[in-house]
């Protein structure tokens, strides 16, 4: 993953240890991705059975929905750090260049997926142009598409500091929104467990507002995630400080809640029990291993040798067309294949396929893309021409 260095707070290195790439990085958001692609088809995508979801694979593919906050904590790392040294409009310009691309191909791919397995297209068109233009509000036309719009959300708060001239106020802000979000969290918490020792099944106001759509986009749900990765980039790049150590703890015990929320609200949904201190310790274990992989960058990128970085940077691009192909891909694996063979094996060829299509997107078709879009928003003017005559 290849990240600026910020110089618009305090002092900062100009490079991570190891050079420019915190190679490491690109290795966890693969995996991140890895884990959502097994909950997805490994869980989700394979109908329930009076056994329950798959004992054998299901049992382990449940957890992978921690690939979801694990990917925010990331995104709040490397926006913050990429964010601190650009314009408002060079940072419009990169996520433009970063997110439209691939969400224009994939889109598409996943729109032919679907009427091809389904044969329904009704609402798929809108939903098509919707995620074309990555709209904050209405359908989604497949089921990952919606942590793109928790992510637009925090780049616009990210814009927000940038336009106001703000950056640098960037760890306050996100320590803000992430109290806020923890409110939200510790009171629906505190009703839920109120309702349940009283025998009540009516869901808290709390928990209704937490899990809207609204909620998403206000980055109720998730902001405690974003905060953590942006004060790991100030702790890393500005300096520790009394102020973020008492706040990165602060946001860690937000981010566990959140994490309680997603992990009750899967249990519902599925009516299947897994171990909630069992996804707290993965999506734990992801954050050391982002703080980890910075600090020893250096000593990785050596072990690694030129060529192991660039394909871990290989892996790291595919991650996001990855993420965004693999439901409905994993979805018409299983339909056209469920009881044939082994569940593990459909699970296998899913994801060898959406790897392999993920790779084809980044490799021929995103590239050509990218570079119309760039020269659009980057026009090259013919130089001016000074007359000398009278």
């Amino acid at each position: 993953m290849y990240i600026k260095a910020s110089e618009r707070t305090g002092k900062a290195s100009s490079e991570p240890r190891g050079g420019r790439q915190i190679v490491f990085l690109d290795l966890i958001r693969f995996t991140a991705a890895l884990l959502v692609l097994a909950f997805h088809v490994g869980f989700r995508s394979f109908p329930k059975t009076p056994e329950g979801w798959h004992t054998v694979i299901g049992r382990y593919a449940r957890l992978g929905w921690v690939g979801v906050p694990i990917f925010f904590v990331l995104s709040g790392f490397v926006i913050a750090y990429s964010a601190g040294k650009a314009s408002p409009s060079e940072f419009v310009k990169s996520r433009l260049l970063r997110l439209y691309p691939a969400v224009w191909i994939c889109s598409t791919i996943t729109l032919v997926l679907q009427i091809f397995t389904t044969g329904y297209y009704h609402g798929l068109l809108h939903a098509w142009l919707d995620a074309l233009t990555l709209a904050p509000v209405g359908p989604i036309i497949d089921g990952s598409y919606w942590t793109l719009r928790v992510e637009m959300s925090f780049y616009l708060l990210i814009f927000l500091l940038l336009v106001f001239d703000r950056f640098r106020y960037i760890g306050p802000t996100m320590v803000t929104v992430s109290a806020l979000s923890t409110a939200f969290l510790a009171l629906g918490y505190a009703v839920d467990h109120a309702l349940l020792k009283a025998g009540g099944f009516i869901p808290s106001i709390p928990d209704f507002l937490i899990n809207s759509r609204w909620a998403r986009l206000l980055l109720i749900d998730y902001a405690p995630h974003f905060a953590i990765g942006v004060l790991l980039w100030l702790m890393f790049f500005h300096g520790v400080t009394i102020f973020r150590s008492c706040a990165l703890a602060f946001c860690f015990l937000g981010a566990v809640l959140s994490v309680r929320v997603e992990w009750q609200e899967v249990v519902q949904s599925s009516k299947e029990p897994s171990s909630l201190m069992l996804c707290i310790l993965i999506w734990a274990a992801a954050v050391l291993a982002i703080v980890l992989s910075v600090r020893y960058n250096k000593a990785i990128v050596e072990w690694l040798g030129p060529e192991r970085t660039k394909q871990a940077r290989t892996l790291g691009l595919i991650t996001y067309p990855l993420y965004l192909l693999h439901q409905s891909i994993g979805e018409h694996f299983v339909q056209r294949l469920n009881g044939r063979i082994p569940d593990i094996a459909i699970m296998l060829l899913a994801a060898a396929a959406s790897m392999a299509l993920a790779y084809g997107v980044v490799r021929y078709a995103e590239k050509p893309i990218q570079e119309r879009l760039r020269r659009l928003l980057h026009p090259v003017r013919p130089p001016v021409s000074v007359s000398t005559l009278p």
